[in-house]
């Protein structure tokens, strides 16, 4: 398991997890009493076949509206999807990249950008709704591993296998400040009380 996302929507309680090849939705909400652990089903509503089978899905967001998901692996390609289409989910638009994989993917909060950290080290800013790219973010000397957002959406901070993170301005499209480690950045996360962020390296945590 590289990715997972949750939702809620319409009362419904669904896991959407991803992993070699595909995305899985399961509905943890409805309790079927068949005698599996907690009571839930262990067979997925749906499989959204993303990738070749050999190649791993390593992001997967879900937009507030509960019906749009994007995902990213192991592929140029990143894939978005219609939820509620009928009778299966089905793609919607897909964002061509350069880069040979999509290693994160965070979403604005008004739900029309969509970044991603790119396997060649760019941080790719897309349009969601007309699929297009925007713009790059060029720094990290290898791959972009990892991506939090600020709530404000001004603010993005991005960990790179390059052993650095670094923040940017979203508006301007420039870099902010850098911070170099001694292995490489795998996750990492703001926090909106203060000035400061963790993050996860190789070998050990910090704060």
């Amino acid at each position: 398991l590289y990715s997972s996302a949750a939702s809620d929507v319409y009362k419904r309680q669904h896991v959407y997890t991803g992993g070699k090849g595909c995305v899985k939705i399961w509905d943890i909400g409805n309790n079927n009493g068949g005698g599996n652990q907690g009571g839930y089903n262990k067979t997925p509503l749906h499989q959204l076949d993303c990738l070749n089978r050999d190649s791993y899905i390593r992001s997967c967001k879900l937009l507030p509206d509960g019906r749009t998901l994007i995902v990213g692996g192991e592929a140029s390609t990143i894939s978005i999807w219609d939820l509620m289409a009928t009778p299966t989910p089905r793609i919607k638009g897909e964002l061509s990249s350069q880069a040979p994989a999509c290693y994160a993917l965070a979403i604005s909060p008004d739900s029309k950008i969509c970044f991603s950290c790119c396997s060649d080290g760019n941080i790719a800013v897309w349009d969601v709704h007309n699929n297009h790219l925007v713009r790059q973010f060029q720094g990290h000397t290898d791959g972009a591993s990892c991506i939090d957002i600020s709530p404000d959406g001004m603010r993005i901070f991005t960990g790179g296998l390059d052993n650095t993170v670094r923040t940017w301005d979203v508006r301007e499209g420039r870099q902010l400040s850098q911070h170099d480690f001694s292995s490489q950045i795998f996750s990492l996360g703001y926090c909106p009380t203060a000035v400061s962020y963790t993050h996860l390296r190789a070998h050990e945590t910090l704060m």
